[in-house]
């Protein structure tokens, strides 16, 4: 992204105020982090990640924001000025990061950073709109004791992905467009390393 000095504020540079963009998460890039998080070995994850994924999700955009975040930088990386775009949000109290990667009208997250680990540049605040239709609620009739008991609908997931959508100040879940026209829009999208030496 670009150096500090050159960055518009968030609102402004992701044109906030008149489009829309679309969110993926692919649960398996989120294993090693919330395994981490969660403090549980990384088979019981594997068995129900969509169920982990989705409990860490919901709490995590209850109170959200779209940010430049300013990274620490690793021992093997020597820039300083590292600059990310990405989603703030929550987990039992404490604050965290989900760095975005963006190609076209699309933001890609992989990671869980804590926030010992980066400094906020500058944020808009996200609202998260939760819809009655992704959950399902019953009735236990076995006991007959009217409790209810929430189970997940697997239907907002695409596959091993969930998509959302960012829009008006809001975040939504959401269906995501054609896969094929995906991989077109990434093949002619130019990623600086690996397109540096084609022309050599």
């Amino acid at each position: 992204m670009k150096k500090k000095s050159e960055l518009q504020s968030i609102h402004d540079y992701l044109g906030l105020g008149h489009r829309g963009w679309y969110v993926e998460f692919e649960i398996g890039d989120f294993r090693t982090s919330l395994t981490s998080l969660l403090e549980i070995p990384q088979e019981i994850y594997k068995k129900q990640a969509k169920d982990f994924f989705w409990s860490f999700i919901q709490l995590f955009l209850q109170k959200c924001e779209i940010s430049f975040i300013l990274r620490q930088p690793c021992p093997a990386d020597s820039r300083s000025d590292r600059v990310d775009l990405a989603l703030l949000g929550y987990w039992e109290n404490k604050r965290f990061a989900i760095p975005l990667w963006i190609i076209n009208d699309l933001f890609l997250g992989f990671e869980i950073v804590p926030a010992e680990n980066f400094t906020i540049l500058d944020s808009e605040p996200i609202i998260w709109s939760q819809l009655v239709s992704m959950r399902e609620r019953v009735v236990n009739s076995l006991y007959n004791d009217n409790s209810s008991y929430i189970f997940l609908n697997d239907g907002i997931f695409q596959g091993q992905k969930i998509y959302f959508k960012l829009e008006g100040g809001q975040i939504v879940v959401s269906k995501y467009y054609n896969e094929l026209k995906f991989f077109e829009r990434i093949a002619q999208t130019d990623i600086p390393e690996i397109d540096e030496g084609k022309d050599k």
